[in-house]
């Protein structure tokens, strides 16, 4: 159980943990109260009830929600933490309660600020996209018949498979022409195609991952790699002109236009 706890709390709050410079003590007090909950009957029963309203008896998907073992791990965390300041000064150490409580949880609090952003500015499954990417406007067509394999991969898929840099740079951007959002550009869009294994037809699981975005790299970006992987996300949750007061949209678009930017898609 303890081991099972140490993973749930490396998936669910291990990146805060390292952000936060691992506090000692923390982790190791998050995993052992995680423990003590999964090990409760009171948890089995939850969870399970859970996975039977959220998903079909068959299936072994994991549901798209946030679940009693997520709970669980945030709770622990947040017991954990706020004994620190306590330890701390059991061992001798006295500190500002109000400075020390607020840099802990500005470290460790889960921020929703890219979260909101990103669905005030998403568009729901567009079908525009880059030339070389139209073959994914389909969603998973291998999944209308199991029992035909030649869907499987999408047709165009290979093509694309090493493509880390679209063809013509700025050109290849995909451009809107009909709907409420005629005359936009597309710098980017991220979705993937699943399907769950299946038994009768005995089929194992497929997986599509599609990504594209507009990127400005002073060299060939890492093949493999994805888009802004290497930049802190809070640089999304910055308005332009606090980066570059001298930014706005028409100088945005004059620098875009100039160059051969590397835009790419995995």
């Amino acid at each position: 159980m303890h081991a099972a706890a140490g993973h749930l709390v490396e998936m669910y709050a291990g990146k805060r943990l390292a952000a936060a410079g691992e506090p000692t003590g923390l982790r190791e007090s998050t995993s052992a109260l995680t423990a003590t909950v999964l090990s409760t009957d009171a948890f089995e029963r939850l969870i399970r009830a859970q996975l039977g309203q959220l998903r079909h008896p068959s299936s072994r998907a994991i549901p798209d929600a946030y679940l009693a073992d997520e709970a669980a791990v945030e709770d622990a965390l947040q017991r954990a933490a706020a004994g620190i300041r306590t330890a701390m000064a059991k061992a001798g150490h006295l500190v500002d309660a109000l400075s020390f409580e607020r840099g802990a949880l500005l470290r460790l609090h889960e921020d929703s600020r890219l979260a909101v952003r990103a669905e005030l500015t998403r568009v729901p499954r567009p079908s525009t996209r880059p030339g070389p990417l139209a073959w994914s406007v389909t969603p998973a067509p291998w999944a209308t018949d199991p029992r035909d394999d030649s869907s499987w991969p999408p047709p165009g898929a290979d093509a694309t498979v090493g493509l880390r840099s679209l063809p013509g740079g700025c050109a290849a951007l995909a451009h809107v022409e009909h709907g409420p959002r005629a005359g936009w550009t597309q710098i980017g869009f991220i979705e993937s195609h699943s399907t769950p294994p299946r038994r009768y037809p005995d089929l194992a699981g497929r997986h599509v991952f599609v990504a594209s975005a507009l990127e400005i790299a002073d060299g060939e970006p890492p093949e493999g790699s994805l888009p802004f992987t290497s930049l802190p996300w809070r640089l999304w949750t910055v308005l332009p002109h606090q980066i570059d007061p001298s930014m706005n949209p028409e100088r945005a678009a004059a620098i875009l236009s100039s160059g051969d930017q590397a835009l790419g898609p995995v």
